[in-house]
């Protein structure tokens, strides 16, 4: 959902951006430093010393903007950006709060959360988030599911020892990946004309045997010659 609301948010950043006028300086900001609407406020990185600092940290060095000719941080840069328009600024706020409903909800509290959320931008005015919102209407319930603590482990930091408990969420990663490895089957094979060819591959690189929890299959081609010669 987070990519699909970021896609959203780039409509947003396309519509504003055929607004203003090539070469000015909200043109270069919608433009070439897009980048900053998909990076979280709270973000943070390691620098040489192996300090966390805050990517949009106000009294950060500035270095020069060639294509605003003055020296600027990161946070001036996206405050900058945000200045050019309401729109933008409600759908980077949007964007920030979806990740954070993700990243904090739970099970118990995820769908007062999320009519919540859904309220809230439809009461923007703004196109874009208003049609994410019925995006969120239609896959309400699977949204809610996806909340769901289906295995825990525990999970040792290798730098400080610590041991904490790790939860995992319901996802559609597994079935995607599989899907994924069949795309790639075709591909490296520029295609399949013969059905049971493509089937029995399919089968061989996603069947693992008894290890898969398979215990009476042997991974054998379907039209193999022990088959047919039987």
């Amino acid at each position: 959902m987070v990519q699909e609301y970021t896609k959203s948010l780039n409509r947003v950043r396309i519509r504003v951006m055929k607004g203003t006028r090539k070469g000015s300086p909200e043109y270069y900001l919608l433009k070439h430093q897009s980048e900053l609407l998909g990076i979280r406020p709270d973000a943070w990185y390691r620098d040489r010393t192996g300090k966390k600092m805050m990517i949009f940290n106000p009294a950060a060095p500035r270095s020069y903007v060639s294509g605003l000719k003055r020296q600027m941080n990161r946070y001036e840069l996206r405050e900058a950006l945000l200045d050019t328009s309401p729109d933008l600024r409600k759908a980077y706020h949007f964007r920030n709060r979806l990740s954070e409903y993700y990243r904090k909800e739970n099970l118990s509290t995820a769908e007062e959360e999320l009519r919540s959320l859904i309220r809230d931008l439809d009461s923007t005015g703004v196109e874009e988030l208003q049609s994410f919102a019925d995006t969120l209407r239609n896959w309400f319930r699977e949204i809610i599911n996806s909340f769901h603590i289906v295995k825990q482990e525990y999970v040792v930091d290798p730098k400080t020892g610590n041991v904490r408990l790790k939860e995992h969420r319901l996802t559609s990663s597994m079935i995607e990946n599989r899907n994924k490895i069949i795309k790639m089957i075709k591909h490296n094979a520029n295609g399949y004309t013969n059905w049971e060819r493509f089937r029995n591959r399919v089968l061989f690189v996603l069947s693992r045997g008894p290890e898969d929890g398979h215990p009476d299959r042997q991974d054998k081609a379907v039209n193999s010659r022990e088959n047919s010669s039987k």
